[in-house]
């Protein structure tokens, strides 16, 4: 259809017409839409079109399944004749065509790729759905495991936690566990605390935890304990990480020893005044009051009684020490035991006064303590060895064992009432233990 004419009343006829185009350009990509082919091919069939449409479904191919970057038509390159210019023939709807290309169906491949994704989409839903509800009965599972299972020694509980860790690796960190299991392990720390203070006061790691395994025996011990109370652990952790547990038990002995040392240093530092800013001392004049102190093990000698007899094992270092070590208010604490609420043991007596002879030795020999200088444990064996003899030797004398058993059993007295204060001790002569002369 061509036009031809400049006149008003032929522009009103361009007009009219070009809706006319429009319009049968509407009903020709209806109909192009509504094409066999277009079922056929999204049936699997052969897509069949004419020549305009092979064109047109290259174009769209190209777009939606290549990677080829398909810039638009800069109209300022091409010339439209213009409706006003005069005897020119315009053909309004192939300029259309010329700008938008003409109206057809989406691509298959386009249209294949979106009914794709909106498959992959509502199935990820499905499933996100899915592990959301499952999410929320293994919480529910938790809880149960938390207000139902009894501790059973004997068997092998699996949860998912179990699962999920197929090795110790961080279970001998006491955070691994969760919060009844780690009250638990508190109070095996305790009575492992207790085995060393009062049996074997060096132990090995090697044998502690996979020779004797006297820490997984300690944990056996407290879970029947619990067992009988009627109380409840949460499932999953034993026996599968007993030997993780083991380890946390035993590194804590070893913080226990560390904190009784820790003590002893500070405590001798003013009942023995060898720290180098003290009365004047010097690195030489620490070393011989050092010396002079384990000599007859001094260090443990408290002033003499009334009666002018020797106060062995009497000194005030050894009597804050054990206050502060044994009798203070934390969970561990060894005071909590029946053993340690009447009297002070023999072998707690021989541990504390090793570890004093450890560090006044360190002093005799390098006048300060750092980490760096530390004492074979067969010295310090060999010292604990010793100082029982002492002990056996003064228990054998029936005026001091009298005198050593009151003394031990007031100093287990005063830690059970002021909470290990180590001060206002009776030794049994009536003095005041802030009046040693240590000169």
């Amino acid at each position: 259809m061509s036009i031809i004419g400049t006149d008003k009343g032929h522009e009103e006829a361009d007009v009219e017409e070009d809706e006319d185009d429009v319009e049968e350009d509407i009903e020709e990509g209806r109909d192009f839409a509504e094409d066999d082919g277009v079922d056929n091919e999204l049936e699997g069939g052969d897509f069949v079109q004419d020549d305009d449409a092979d064109e047109i479904m290259e174009h769209k191919e190209d777009l939606y399944g290549s990677n080829t970057i398909m810039h638009p038509p800069h109209h300022g390159d091409q010339t439209y004749p213009s409706s006003k210019q005069p005897n020119i023939d315009y053909d309004i709807l192939q300029a259309h065509h010329m700008k938008n290309h003409r109206p057809c169906s989406p691509s298959p491949m386009y249209l294949s790729s979106v009914w794709n994704h909106h498959l992959k989409t509502k199935h990820a839903c499905t499933r996100n759905s899915q592990s959301s509800d499952d999410h929320d009965s293994d919480q529910q599972d938790n809880l149960e495991d938390l207000n139902e299972v009894d501790i059973d020694s004997g068997r092998h509980h699996c949860t998912k936690k179990a699962k999920g860790a197929n090795t110790n690796r961080g279970a001998t960190n006491v955070g691994f566990y969760p919060s009844l299991w780690q009250k638990l392990l508190d109070c095996v720390k305790a009575n492992f605390r207790l085995y060393i203070a009062t049996s074997v006061p060096f132990p090995n790691k090697e044998e502690s935890i996979g020779g004797t395994r006297v820490c997984g025996e300690v944990i056996m011990e407290v879970i029947v304990q619990w067992q009988e109370q009627k109380r409840k652990l949460e499932k999953g952790y034993y026996p599968e990480f007993k030997i993780g547990m083991a380890t946390v038990v035993f590194n804590n002995a070893v913080t226990f020893c560390s904190k009784i040392k820790q003590i002893v240093l500070t405590v001798i530092l003013m009942v023995y005044e060898l720290a180098i800013s003290v009365n004047r001392n010097t690195t030489d004049s620490i070393k011989l009051k050092a010396t002079a102190l384990l000599k007859k093990a001094m260090y443990l000698r408290g002033q003499p009684d009334s009666e002018g007899h020797a106060s062995n094992f009497a000194n005030n270092t050894v009597h804050i020490v054990f206050h502060k070590s044994f009798y203070d208010n934390g969970s561990k604490s060894l005071k909590h035991f029946a053993k340690f609420q009447k009297t002070i043991l023999p072998a707690v007596l021989f541990l504390v006064g090793t570890i004093i002879c450890n560090v006044i030795y360190i002093y005799s020999k390098y006048d300060q303590v750092n980490g760096a200088k530390q004492t074979p444990i067969e010295d310090l064996e060999t010292s604990y060895d010793r100082i029982s003899m002492l002990f056996n030797c003064t228990n054998k004398d029936a005026y001091h064992r009298l005198k050593l058993c009151q003394m031990l059993k007031a100093w287990a007295l005063e830690g059970m009432n002021v909470h290990g204060t180590g001060l206002g001790a009776d030794e049994g002569d009536n003095s005041s233990e802030w009046d040693v002369d240590l000169a």
